[in-house]
């Protein structure tokens, strides 16, 4: 073989090489609609999250403020998918309860009565369900889009990232490669009576309750204003619920 032969040898194997490595690369990329699949799957599957048709949680919450310190209190919550929410946050003087009946979204507090209206009330469908992207899909508004992000580590843990946008304020949720869980999501939003602020709510402590896998702890945080830890002691599927608690009252 020549030099020149031999030179052209080298880089039609140079090539080849880089070609093979870079179609492995495309082969083994996950897709946004892969990755939201596993999701679902790591959830425990459409068939049993469909099963599901009311959640009760209990717990105690915690909320270190830049007004008032720390508080701790008790928290309740209660969803029936695609019909209602209901949370019921005890902290003394800065009680709240939130609804969502199926059409209005409403919040009672220390700053008095709201009606939740806007691009906040379609969340408040999402929230119902027991598995964020489902929740999305069935009862999000129309226009939701969603793109894969580059790769993220939060920690020492690799992380998928998805953009959800479109009629939605922009929300980035990441997503545990391992476990297929989600661990965060982050969103810059309009807070009612305060203006923009990112928030950040933190999932963990998987469980399984009915072959669904729900979060026994969370946090939810507003930059600059508050950070609240929820650990769940009790979690109820199924049980029998009073429609009127989803109603905003008189």
């Amino acid at each position: 073989m020549t030099q020149t032969a031999a030179t052209r040898a080298r880089v039609v194997t140079s090539l080849t090489a880089v070609a093979l490595a870079a179609w492995a690369g495309v082969a083994t990329a996950q897709t946004v609609e892969e990755i939201i699949h596993a999701n679902i799957e790591a959830s425990g599957g459409e068939e049993a999250l469909a099963k599901i048709t009311a959640l009760r949680r209990v717990g105690e919450i915690s909320v270190k403020t830049t007004y008032a310190g720390t508080m701790t209190g008790t928290v309740e919550a209660t969803v029936a998918p695609g019909e209602g929410l209901f949370q019921d946050t005890d902290l003394g003087p800065f009680s709240s309860k939130t609804g969502w009946d199926g059409t209005v979204g409403w919040e009672r507090g220390a700053m008095g009565p709201r009606k939740i209206e806007g691009a906040e009330l379609p969340l408040m469908a999402q929230r119902s369900h027991t598995n964020h992207f489902l929740g999305l899909r069935r009862f999000g508004p129309e226009g939701v889009t969603y793109e894969k992000l580059p790769d993220k580590t939060l920690g020492d843990v690799p992380h998928d990232v998805v953009q959800v946008g479109g009629s939605l304020p922009t929300q980035q949720v990441y997503i545990d490669k391992a476990t297929h869980l989600i661990s965060l999501l982050t969103v810059d939003y309009d807070v009612p009576n305060l203006g923009k602020a990112r928030i950040s709510a933190r999932s963990w402590d998987y469980r399984a309750y009915g072959g669904v896998m729900l979060p026994n702890t969370a946090t939810f945080d507003i930059e600059g204003l508050f950070t609240s830890e929820v650990t769940y002691t009790e979690t109820v599927l199924n049980e029998q619920v009073d429609r009127g608690i989803f109603t905003a009252p008189e």
